[in-house]
């Protein structure tokens, strides 16, 4: 199949310098839009922001370029041209001189997106101290020389899977609004007997008292994480020899926020984990919590039926799971309520730290264990809905890498009537 260089179907131009002094116009017809702006516009296609407007006056003054619709546009200087943040531009639009657009004449628009998006720009980076991409090199890209019909129906099909991931985080981010409204009024009002909301303090004073953590139910108690916890112990203070040992040695690295990750967890050998396990012997169900460094505050249950050791960055929180059930204290560590008072905890710290102590000290709501179980019920079964269309958009995600891989590249053609 024959292939074809850029520069034959496109006009590739840079964007324009749009002095600063001109900035910050809201009523220009054109949007001038930055690299920044590029950032901030999610998984879209489309740019969707643009803090700087352009009108037809000031447009013959710096003899700015308008770049037309289905222009498509990535950064070509600075760091950001490794992010490849490419996204088709919906109207006539204005860019500044750290962006290159690729303007489509005898090629089928979407179709150039989609090629272009799986393109790795950070491969084409001149060397210097400003990573940067010239147009010659962009002028020579090549891609093969399907017709127009072929290329629209290649196009069609990836749009088609782009549409379902986009409404599938669409979806996601709706659950998780929605999660953010529960864990609001489960941790102030609770559930009562007749398994329903309580009325809000402002609706029921009368059910409610006055705590250090605000107004909770009468039901409820106001204790330290140190009251509550069978036992609560951070991992070992001094670093062991990594190996390719018998036993996993978790770290900060590996506390996500909600869950585990252990795609790179280290190793240590049995002597090792032998002296850290005597002192820490973290448990299958325990709290784990990261208690150190830029992940300070993430939490995670621990999934892992093994024994295994840890770094002191992360400690483990036990509780009997009658009075206190581990996965409530989860979600209400990982709400934007806990999460706060984490943060109140560290203020004033050079580093970045929750000791021990401040951890037994930090005040949790009791609410009756089998209410604590309602809660966590009704919690977990959106996190479940989360988690399952967050695995459906990672397949899509793969789909679409495969597909791009096949139909792209000419690897597998097809039939055009």
């Amino acid at each position: 199949m024959n292939k074809l260089s850029l520069d034959k179907s496109c006009r590739i131009k840079g964007g324009s310098g749009f002095p600063e002094i001109y900035q910050g116009d809201k009523d220009g017809i054109y949007p001038f839009i930055k690299v920044s702006d590029m950032s901030l516009a999610g998984n879209s296609k489309y740019i969707q922001y643009a803090n700087n407007y352009v009108d037809e006056s000031l447009v013959r003054k710096l003899a700015l370029t308008i770049f037309p619709k289905n222009t498509v546009v990535f950064a070509k200087v600075g760091a950001a041209v490794y992010l490849n943040k490419r996204r088709m531009l919906i109207k006539e639009t204005i860019i500044d001189n750290n962006m290159m657009g690729l303007i489509p004449e005898d090629i089928d628009p979407e179709f150039l997106y989609q090629f272009m998006l799986d393109i790795d720009l950070a491969y084409f980076v001149q060397p210097g101290a400003l990573p940067s991409i010239n147009q010659e090199i962009v002028s020579g890209i090549e891609y093969p020389g399907f017709e127009i019909k072929e290329q629209q129906k290649i196009a069609k099909i990836l749009t088609t899977v782009d549409s379902l991931i986009e409404k599938t985080e669409a979806l996601i981010e709706k659950y998780q609004a929605i999660k953010q409204g529960m864990m609001h009024d489960l941790f102030t009002r609770g559930i009562d007997t007749n398994g329903q909301l309580r009325p809000s303090h402002t609706d029921a004073p009368h059910l409610y008292k006055q705590t250090e953590l605000g107004w909770i139910p009468k039901e409820w108690g106001a204790k330290t994480l140190g009251d509550v916890a069978v036992k609560i112990q951070d991992g070992t203070h001094f670093s062991p020899q990594t190996t390719e040992g018998e036993y996993l040695y978790l770290t900060s690295k590996n506390i996500r926020f909600g869950y585990l990750d252990l795609e790179n967890i280290e190793r240590i050998s049995i002597a090792e984990h032998n002296s850290i396990y005597t002192r820490c012997d973290v448990k299958y169900g325990d709290l784990l919590l990261t208690k150190d460094g830029a992940n300070t505050g993430n939490a995670a249950l621990n999934t892992i039926k093994e024994p295994f050791s840890m770094l002191s960055s992360v400690a483990f929180i036990r509780l009997d799971g009658v009075s206190a059930h581990a996965d409530f204290l989860l979600h209400y560590l990982l709400s934007l309520i806990g999460q706060k008072r984490m943060k109140d905890q560290m203020s004033g710290n050079a580093i970045t730290r929750l000791t021990l102590t401040k951890i037994n000290n930090f005040l949790v709501l009791q609410p009756p264990g089998s209410e604590q179980r309602l809660i966590a019920d009704r919690l977990n079964s959106i996190k479940i809905k989360i988690e399952s269309e967050e695995d459906y958009a990672q397949k899509l995600m793969a789909n679409k890498k495969g597909l791009m891989q096949d139909l792209l590249t000419g690897k597998v053609r097809l039939k055009v009537d």
